[in-house]
């Protein structure tokens, strides 16, 4: 399974709950303050986890096995819809503390996922760098040497070649 089209659906579920749950309820019993403090929280945690699932897809980018982080990626997004719910339904204050969870597991995703991203990225550059290096080292190094088997090679075949005496017939006068 192909972890940028498992992550694509569940950033699309993500979105959908996002369309779907209204960001507050009408709720008689909640500040307006409050009600503004949690919606900005889930904001908050709407940003962080958009940020660590581009990250996460970076890391998949270079070659990076994300599939620990997409699964507590997914994680963070079933927090999220939490704190959307809980919003909407105007348990403000456990709205706040799913959103804050949330980013808690988005980051952390996030770091690792850079983490890995940067090591693998400079592990490709060092390799590049050897690559060129060798090459650089390894071409000289071999026609030189191929250029002190061919004066041996001749001096051989040469001697070889002067070391050798016509046959004469026996019968031939000259």
């Amino acid at each position: 399974m192909n972890l940028l089209a498992s992550g694509r659906r569940s950033l699309l579920g993500f979105l959908l709950i996002v369309l779907v749950v209204p960001p507050t309820c009408g709720c008689g019993g909640v500040s307006e303050s409050s009600l503004a403090e949690a919606s900005n929280s889930v904001g908050v945690a709407e940003e962080a986890v958009s940020s660590a699932f581009e990250v996460v897809l970076e890391a998949e980018g270079v070659g990076a096995d994300v599939s620990g982080l997409v699964v507590e990626l997914n994680g963070a997004v079933g927090l999220l819809v939490e704190a959307r719910v809980l919003l909407a339904v105007g348990l403000v204050d456990e709205a706040v503390e799913a959103a804050d969870l949330a980013v808690e597991v988005a980051w952390r995703v996030r770091n690792e996922a850079a983490g890995l991203e940067f090591t693998l990225s400079a592990r490709r550059d060092s390799l590049f760098w050897a690559s060129v290096l060798g090459g650089a080292v390894g071409v000289p190094v071999f026609l030189v040497s191929m250029w002190f088997v061919w004066r041996w090679f001749r001096g051989f075949y040469v001697r070889r070649v002067l070391g050798l005496k016509p046959e004469v017939p026996g019968d031939v006068e000259a």
